[in-house]
């Protein structure tokens, strides 16, 4: 374990093979089926089943042994359902300073801990897809490095469809492929760049459960702060759930309760979300 617990600090994310058993991946599936028959009317902090998977003990053991002692959810969960369409993605980061040393995620006195947890209801190969991420593209100098000018230009040619093949070669030479199965999990630093690859088979949806946990301190803040009062998508989360006070009772009782941020506070180099 202390082999991953390096891997994750020095390359910026952690593969866990079997983070569930059968019978959680059996209730995880009947929560996918129900939020895709109530649509609009289902609220994943209403779901039990959501509620036992965010308190995971091999997860939560697994995020202390990384962060410390004191973990927090950082109030951000999502069962995600879709098709994966080849020419249309490029990396991106999940934290609220997204460009490289500029805003306080990147304080050298103080390390990021925040951490996207990926869990995957669907395989690789059922969907043709997997997880690419840059090693070590959570770190400052990546900023001024050949991989992170071989990303730009795969960024700019997003919307180029002539430039298929030179996008697919950058994604081989910087990019790492991560495959999975089934109850697999993929552990990563917010501030790390991923995106979600492959031509879906079949028109088989990938399945995942997306959540994310933080340290004490002020990432954990700013990244509940730039959710909930920098992005109109999030900030509502809790507005029509009919078992908020349950849940945080849940989350009290399982330790990892932070309270939600009252005002917005400005964040310098937040990422702006396009409208």
């Amino acid at each position: 374990m202390d082999d991953k617990i390096k891997q994750i600090k020095r390359d910026g994310y952690l593969i866990i093979k079997n983070l569930l058993n059968e019978k959680e991946i059996s209730n995880l599936k009947e929560s996918f089926k129900k939020k895709y028959s109530l649509e609009n009317n289902y609220h994943e902090t209403d779901d039990n089943f959501v509620w036992e998977y965010l308190v995971n003990k091999k997860l939560l053991d697994l995020l202390k042994k990384i962060l410390g002692n004191q973990i927090f959810y950082m109030h951000d969960i999502d069962l995600g359902q879709n098709l994966i369409k080849d020419d249309k993605r490029s990396w991106h980061r999940d934290n609220p300073c997204r460009s490289t040393g500029n805003g306080p995620d990147w304080d050298k006195n103080f390390p990021y801990n925040v951490l996207t947890s990926i869990t995957y209801m669907s395989s690789s190969k059922e969907t043709n897809s997997n997880l690419n991420i840059i090693s070590k593209s959570h770190k400052t100098e990546y900023k001024y490095s050949i991989s992170n000018i071989l990303r730009l230009i795969h960024r700019k040619l997003l919307n180029t469809k002539y430039f298929t093949f030179f996008r697919t070669i950058i994604e081989k030479i910087i990019g790492k492929k991560i495959f999975y199965n089934v109850g697999d999990c993929i552990i990563f630093f917010a501030n790390i760049y991923h995106m979600g690859n492959g031509v879906s088979k079949d028109n088989k949806d990938r399945k995942l459960i997306i959540a994310r946990y933080g340290g004490p301190g002020k990432h954990s803040e700013n990244f509940l702060n730039y959710n909930f009062k920098h992005r109109s998508d999030i900030s509502n989360r809790y507005l029509k759930t009919l078992k908020k006070n349950e849940f945080f009772n849940h989350l009290k009782k399982n330790e990892i309760y932070i309270p939600l941020p009252e005002e917005k506070k400005e964040i310098k180099g937040v990422y702006s979300q396009k409208k």
